[in-house]
């Protein structure tokens, strides 16, 4: 399917891992339809061509991962994943049970085993490198220098609306002096802040969506937002109070998140400088073995039983239809 630096991945092992992850869609879907469905993040594939590219992907950066181990001699402990197993057949209630749910899962023993093997991996992997790329303390007070800007700690109120006529509607009213506090009361949806004319208390740069937390930051004390839409509806800001966060207060947040950047830098590299061949048609059926597929499709049961009830129904109505004749030809 697949050559990584010279390392093959065979076509058995990608069916292995497609099959798992289609049976998770299907299970929590409920139905095998939604294989047929657009993709989200792709409308012009169906979601069973998402799930069969994104298996090979993630088959790639796996085996990207453990030759990057190996060179690191990041290893698994593999006693740790055996007493896992042991603590899940022993939850389960015996090894017959832990079986007959993964045989009903679509899995098997083995390859639950070797799914926990590289969760463990990928767990002493990201533990042991993450530490190669923690910044200087020189290089957080850089880019705090440089954006401090985004640091901030705030107190805010807002009316949440559902439309943006009614949110333009609101502006209107406070542009000529109403009371922000009494128009939340009377018009935000917000049930958690509505009653409290608005006030959402004190947060921090981050803990809102996106567009709140974007709109927070260029505000000024006392000024009130144009509408802003988010995925809650459309929002009127209005900050309280607002002032910045030092370095002291943000300085593990920072070393957090320029450690993850540098990290994530580091993997798309890996990915970029390696030698990757593909051999993927996602269009093309794939034949899963029988022990890697579901047992008991969602949906399928009650569409046998309704067919099932159909086809009773239809020789009812042909034996009546028979009986039918043979009074007629009495008479």
């Amino acid at each position: 399917m697949a050559t990584v630096n010279g390392t093959d991945l065979t076509e058995k092992d990608y069916v292995m891992q497609y099959a798992a992850q289609r049976n998770q869609y299907v299970l929590t879907a409920g139905s095998e339809d939604v294989l047929s469905q657009p993709s989200a993040d792709n409308p012009k594939k169906t979601v069973d061509q998402a799930i069969k590219e994104n298996t090979l992907k993630n088959m790639i950066q796996m085996e990207l991962v453990k030759q990057d181990a190996a060179k690191s001699n990041i290893a698994v402990d593999q006693s740790k994943v055996d007493e896992e197993i042991k603590a899940i057949i022993t939850q389960m209630g015996g090894e017959e049970i832990y079986k007959q749910k993964l045989e009903a899962l679509g899995s098997t023993p083995e390859f639950y085993k070797s799914y926990l093997t590289e969760l463990q991996l990928m767990k002493s992997y990201y533990e042991t490198k993450i530490k190669e790329f923690e910044p200087t303390d020189e290089e957080i007070q850089k880019y705090y220098d440089k954006n401090k800007d985004n640091f901030f700690k705030a107190k805010a109120s807002h009316i949440l609306v559902e439309t943006v006529e009614e949110a333009n509607k609101l502006k209107k009213e406070l542009n000529k002096g109403a009371d922000f506090a009494e128009m939340a009361k009377e018009n935000s949806k917000d049930p958690g802040s509505a009653a409290n004319g608005g006030s959402l208390g004190e947060f921090k740069n981050g803990d809102m969506v996106a567009e709140f937390n974007d709109v927070v930051k260029i505000l000024k004390v006392g000024e009130i937002s144009d509408p802003v839409k988010s995925k809650f509806g459309y929002h009127i800001v209005k900050v309280d109070e607002k002032s910045a966060r030092t370095l002291d207060e943000v300085k593990e947040e920072l070393k957090q998140q320029l450690t993850q950047a540098k990290f994530t830098d580091y993997i798309e590299k890996m990915q970029k400088d390696a030698k990757i061949s593909e051999y993927l048609d996602a269009t093309k059926e794939i034949q899963i073995p029988e022990e890697y597929q579901l047992k008991n499709v969602p949906g399928k049961d009650a569409e046998q039983k309704t067919e099932g009830n159909a086809a009773k129904e239809g020789n009812k109505k042909d034996e009546a239809a028979d009986a039918e004749k043979k009074n007629e030809s009495k008479n």
